[in-house]
């Protein structure tokens, strides 16, 4: 499909939310999962967040510590590492989560932290391909939220059996 002098290219190789890791949960999963190698001043962290033969989308997140220097060093090395990330995602192994954490280092030209994180990449899928299904570290499971329902407890504190009602007292110990 060719796009005409008034519309603009279609883009290629975004970086759209669905290429981002979002909330604490997802990158303590991650963490958790203890598959990391160290290349240059990326710590990176690598897990399948789903069935590697059916692998989605490679997705990223960033830890950089103040350790690293004031906020705008910090920002430019996210847009760097950002920037790495994206211009090589299609090129990486499919189906994980990367966590990056940043130590503290002089930025990098763009081509740099490509490499770093390509063979980081690499290198942690082979390591998570070798292990055998059944003796290989289990994936944390995400534990279910405790509510009340979950525990079979009536869910409104005004409830007689709800362990907050006011009324409520627990027999004497024994």
């Amino acid at each position: 499909m060719e796009s005409s002098p008034d519309q603009a290219p279609p883009r290629r190789n975004r970086f759209g939310a669905r290429f981002r890791m979002h909330g604490a949960a997802a990158f303590g999963r991650v963490h958790e999962a203890r598959v990391r190698r160290r290349s240059g001043p990326l710590l990176v962290y690598a897990r399948p967040h789903g069935d590697l033969a059916r692998a989605g989308d490679t997705r990223l997140g960033l830890s950089v510590s103040r350790r690293c220097g004031h906020a705008v060093r910090r920002h430019r090395l996210k847009r760097l590492l950002r920037e790495a990330f994206r211009t090589i995602r299609v090129d990486l192994p499919q189906g994980y989560d990367l966590l990056v954490v940043v130590h503290p280092h002089d930025p990098l030209p763009v081509a740099e932290y490509r490499r770093l994180l390509a063979r980081a990449a690499e290198e942690l899928d082979r390591r998570w391909r070798s292990i055998p299904k059944a003796t290989g570290p289990t994936l944390p499971e995400t534990p279910a939220r405790e509510t009340p329902e979950t525990l079979g407890l009536p869910d409104h504190p005004d409830h007689p059996d709800h362990p907050d009602h006011p009324k409520r007292r627990d027999p004497p110990p024994a």
